[in-house]
């Protein structure tokens, strides 16, 4: 929890800003400029419940084109918890079902043992919140800053509409593309 809250205070406009550019440059979301360029101007305008809704949009299709890079194909049509545990499945084999904790002497180097620990936090926090799997909508306490798509998207979530989750949304956006960028495209743009 420290991490997260501590990287959402160190953003700033220029780094939004250069996210912003990278996003709408990227391979994956060129056809998709309108809708990146609308998520950062909701938030410039304090539209923080907008920010979120299209940004899980294109959450889940980030999701699905990384696990079809992996796998070559999927038969599915849609990013659901299954598709989730794929990608973390793929990770973990990829990276040696590296843990946290024997990171740092199996890397010489420490950059690498950081981006060991963002990819793996990155798919808990989508298969342990966004995509959790079984959401039960009559029992499960819902909190604001529990950002579960199938809750936000059927209406049932409906206090999630801050800066802090606005950013989040933003932040995985961008760990997504920065994941795509590690495994398939070396480059982070069309430039």
């Amino acid at each position: 929890d420290y991490l997260p809250n501590l990287i959402i205070k160190i953003i700033k406009k220029d780094c939004l800003d250069k996210m912003q550019i990278d996003l709408i440059n990227h391979k994956l979301l060129l056809d998709r400029n309108d809708m990146i360029n609308e998520i950062f101007d909701c938030l410039n305008r304090k539209y923080y419940h907008s920010v979120i809704c299209l940004g899980l949009s294109q959450i889940d299709y980030l999701v699905f084109e990384i696990v079809s890079a992996f796998n070559g194909s999927l038969k599915k049509v849609f990013t659901d918890s299954k598709v989730i545990d794929t990608l973390l499945k793929k990770l973990e084999e990829i990276e040696g079902h590296t843990t946290i904790d024997k990171f740092i002497p199996f890397y010489e180097d420490f950059s690498e043992g950081l981006r060991i620990i963002q990819f793996i936090s990155l798919t808990n926090y989508l298969g342990n919140h966004l995509f959790k799997k079984k959401y039960d909508f009559n029992n499960d306490l819902i909190e604001g800053n529990d950002l579960n798509r199938h809750a936000i998207l059927h209406g049932k979530l409906y206090n999630f509409g801050n800066y802090e989750n606005a950013l989040r949304i933003i932040i995985l956006i961008d760990d997504l593309v920065y994941l795509f960028n590690t495994y398939f495209n070396k480059t982070e743009s069309t430039e």
